[in-house]
């Protein structure tokens, strides 16, 4: 039911997921390949679909190679029985599908899946960025390094856009960081004196966020911060302002 999609730049190539089993298509060599499967027809027991772990399309090539990862539990394979994300790249001339790099987790599998379903990009570099336990991770395939980005991220205070490239969230200081995981180079809004600054998610690659005097803020009985806006604002990933909602 959940079948995701990608395809490479010029559209020769499509791969695709169904099922915990990633697949590719050759448009025009008419060919049709199966990257990566932990049940299939040699191992078809309740150790290989147990039912913690997802796939992920990374990057599909025109040539027909293709990067993705596997997180969760690991049913079977080199890493059976840990917890953790594996990148894998999928050489289409050779046919044959390389493990580049396995960065263990040591908590709940489902924990790792909810937090990778929300932030998983890869970039030009080869790095790439997952969220995990609130941080935004950096990780060097090529150098096998891993680095945080930035952490204590909260739910209601990050936001990732629709092809994951660009993230938004508010720091200590209520200001807005605006970050571009493609080139890595990220923008702060800043606000006026007595301003807090909230993020709201964002249209395409394009971020909305609202401006509340900081009289106006308040915390229910439930403990939820209210902010009554006074102003929204669209930007571009760029910084650029879109549009702006105001009223006297």
């Amino acid at each position: 039911k959940d079948i995701r999609m990608e395809e490479s730049d010029g559209g020769n190539i499509l791969a695709f997921t169904n099922a915990g089993r990633i697949y590719s298509y050759n448009v025009d060599e008419n060919k049709f390949a199966q990257l990566f499967a932990f049940v299939d027809e040699d191992n078809f027991d309740t150790r290989t679909y147990y039912d913690c772990n997802e796939v992920k399309i990374l990057d599909v090539e025109e040539n027909g190679n293709v990067a993705f990862m596997v997180y969760g539990y690991m049913n079977r394979g080199t890493h059976e029985g840990e917890v953790g994300i594996e990148v894998c790249y999928y050489n289409s001339l050779m046919n044959t599908v390389e493990e580049q790099i396995f960065v263990e987790y040591d908590k709940s599998p489902r924990i790792l899946i909810e937090d990778m379903g929300k932030l998983a990009y890869i970039n030009n570099s080869n790095d790439l960025f997952v969220l995990m336990d609130g941080s935004i991770c950096k990780i060097d395939i090529d150098n096998k390094k891993n680095s945080t980005i930035v952490s204590g991220l909260r739910e209601e205070n990050f936001y990732v856009s629709q092809n994951d490239r660009v993230v938004v969230w508010q720091d200590s200081e209520n200001k807005l960081i605006l970050m571009n995981l493609n080139t890595e180079e990220s923008i702060m809004f800043n606000t006026e004196e007595n301003e807090y600054c909230k993020p709201i998610g964002f249209m395409n690659e394009d971020v909305v966020y609202g401006i509340a005097n900081a009289q106006d803020v308040s915390v229910d009985k439930m403990g939820t911060s209210i902010y009554p806006m006074k102003k929204l604002i669209i930007r571009a990933e760029n910084g650029t302002i879109l549009k702006t909602y105001e009223n006297e």
